[in-house]
């Protein structure tokens, strides 16, 4: 049986710079978002693609690495469907993805 990775958020991971970017990208990339479908390990984020957007998803991709590397964080670019952002983890990590991207964008 797999070993479930550890869920442990680094919160000193950011610099008080990369905290208040890594605030900016959620609230600016996920006030576009145009579809979002729930899986049993997390999320799928869909978006229009664009070349601002794909930049700026990637570079909350890298800060939110730093302070959860627990999670899986894929960028897709899908024929018909645009861009498409997963988040994913062990199930017991999904309640803590929701309410972080919840927190983060009020």
């Amino acid at each position: 049986m797999p070993l479930n990775p550890v869920i442990a958020c680094q919160l000193n991971a950011h610099t008080p710079e990369q905290r208040a970017r890594h605030r900016e990208l959620l609230q600016h990339i996920f006030a576009h978002k145009l579809k979002l479908h729930e899986q049993t390990h997390g999320y799928i984020f869909t978006f229009k693609a664009e070349l601002s957007l794909a930049l700026q998803i990637t570079e909350y991709i890298m800060l939110e690495h730093l302070c959860c590397p627990f999670l899986a964080l894929t960028l897709h670019l899908e024929p018909d469907l645009g861009l498409q952002l997963e988040i994913k983890g062990s199930v017991e990590a999904k309640p803590l993805i929701w309410s972080n991207l919840q927190a983060a964008m009020q």
